[in-house]
């Protein structure tokens, strides 16, 4: 054994006892030769930790250049083969679940042609532009279709689990939403001017880190001014003003004097009645975060399937298809009983009975693919 100087309380080590398990990696004899000519070039080379690294960093990043330009030519070669096994599973995604799929591009291009002409018409009232559950509800509105898209695409591409992600923030969607429509336009104003709040935490936290990642920092004009808001912001609406969620303040008053608990999503759930979707929310998160569960648990994949899920498939479809269906015609319903006239009501009620037809759709498809695993 060669034992190498120290560096920073770690010790180096080249075990020739064990050099034949070291030779099985074919770049090791090579980094050894590039060390050792070193040595050779130089009359004060030291064989120590230190100089063991810089070596590995200069070896790696040379022998890498060659590596990308040996590789990505393979790599473009592969692609077609790729491409043709992606659309061959596109395919089988589309016999499956065509029709399920088909029904809810159609709740799309109702919710998107709904939401364009509800804006359309009503922008036509001059006192719009301080009609604060408007623009709210009509932003959110926006969002929802946008990100309801998302989920088709997803779908369409079998990434069950990435849609399910993104129906956990079509339901935090649907959920504002109803919390803005119920406590109205002071609510909506706090809500919409916490937007300032956001920015400048982001402002901050850029700032804290924008040397580390090479990027030009906010000024301190930029910073002052945007504190200077926040501040008149927390004086009109008080302190907590500035909390996550500390628009929602005012509908969730302290009792018997007692300082209520810091506001947080939950509290909105349970307060529009939309709670009863918790568990298949909890269900979503587990796609978004990197908790054990989540990295063992994906709805694309049957429990007993001894595989790591690293890509799309034509499984669990059918939950985050029927979840997002339901919140966006929630979501249409919100806006469009925001302010009815009979034709808004007669096309709430048509998505309604199109929402009955997505989920019998995709029940049948999920039962009928479950029957031909077993």
């Amino acid at each position: 054994m060669i034992k190498l100087a120290p560096l920073d309380n770690d010790e180096f080590y080249i075990r020739f006892d064990s050099y034949v398990k070291n030779l099985r990696d074919p770049l090791f004899p090579n980094f050894l030769q590039h060390v050792f000519l070193n040595a050779q070039k130089s009359d004060e080379f030291e064989f120590n930790g230190k100089q063991l690294k810089e070596d590995l960093e200069a070896f790696t990043n040379e022998m890498s250049n060659e590596f990308l330009e040996d590789i990505i030519p393979i790599e473009k070669q592969k692609l077609p083969e790729f491409r043709s096994d992606q659309d061959h599973l596109k395919l089988k995604i589309r016999d499956i679940w065509g029709e399920s799929l088909d029904l809810l591009r159609i709740l799309f291009l109702m919710s998107y042609e709904v939401g364009s002409n509800f804006n359309h018409e009503e922008q036509k009232n001059p006192e719009i532009n301080q009609d604060y559950v408007f623009i709210a509800l009509t932003h959110l509105h926006g969002k929802a279709c946008q990100t309801f898209f998302e989920i088709i695409t997803l779908l369409e591409n079998g990434f069950a689990s990435g849609a399910n992600a993104r129906w956990r923030t079509l339901e935090e969607i649907a959920v504002i939403s109803y919390f803005i429509k119920k406590h109205g336009q002071e609510i909506a104003e706090r809500y919409l001017n916490h937007s300032f709040i956001d920015s400048r935490k982001s402002m901050e936290k850029h700032n804290e880190h924008a040397d580390r990642l090479g990027l030009e920092k906010y000024s301190d004009e930029d910073i002052r001014k945007i504190q200077e808001k926040c501040s008149e912001l927390e004086i009109k609406y008080g302190p907590n003003y500035s909390e996550d969620y500390g628009w929602a303040a005012p509908c969730f008053p302290s009792k018997n004097g007692r300082k209520s608990a810091r506001i947080n999503y939950s509290m909105l759930e349970k307060d529009v009645n939309l709670d009863n979707l918790r568990p298949y929310y909890k269900m979503a998160s587990h796609a978004v975060h990197a908790h054990s569960k989540g990295i063992l648990f994906n709805i694309s994949y049957h429990p007993t399937e001894n595989v790591i899920p690293s890509g799309s498939s034509i499984f669990g479809l059918a939950d985050p298809g029927q979840l997002a269906a339901i919140s966006m015609v929630q979501i249409n319903s919100i806006l469009l009983t925001s302010k009815p006239t009979v034709t808004r009501l007669v096309f709430l009620k048509g998505m309604e009975k199109l929402l009955a037809e997505i989920k019998t759709s995709f029940f049948s498809n999920h039962m009928r693919l479950e029957e031909s695993r077993n």
